[in-house]
């Protein structure tokens, strides 16, 4: 099997020089926003390992988020880059390609020292990583409930 790590590493190492410009994706038919089973399966089936790494990435996609329209407003391309890759990392976890597509472009676009026009991908991420947020919490609820 392919990891999602290694594999966005080889896209970056032959992506690094690249001078294309960014193309944002254009769903054809809408994709899911996580992966709850291949995000259970990564943690060995554990649940509590699971829930706790969705209470994480609740709590640090915000402050994320944060750092990448500061460094945006900021023309700060190596906070945008540092924001971009870990926000990729922690959605390709979850399985979230759309979130994990996002914050890859933004990473690239930090790690080109080219992040003038990031905005408005930064501000389809927000709105992603919410909808991430929100079935997060959906999971969450989901484990949690009682079982009888």
């Amino acid at each position: 099997p392919i990891e999602d790590k290694q594999l966005f590493q080889v896209i970056d190492e032959l992506t690094a020089n690249s001078t294309a410009p960014t193309v944002e994706p254009t769903p054809s038919a809408p994709q899911p926003i996580l992966d709850q089973a291949a995000a259970l399966e990564r943690v060995g089936d554990n649940v509590e390992i699971l829930l706790e790494l969705a209470n994480v990435f609740a709590k640090d996609s915000t402050a994320l988020l944060d750092e990448l329209a500061q460094g945006l407003q900021q023309g700060d391309c190596k906070t945008v880059h540092r924001a971009g890759h870990t926000l990729k990392s922690m959605a390709s976890f979850f399985g979230a390609p759309t979130v994990t597509e996002l914050a890859h472009q933004l990473e690239k676009m930090g790690a080109a020292a080219n992040c003038a026009d990031g905005q408005k991908i930064s501000a389809a991420l927000r709105e992603e990583i919410g909808r991430l947020l929100t079935e997060l919490a959906a999971m969450r609820q989901k484990y949690a409930a009682p079982t009888r």
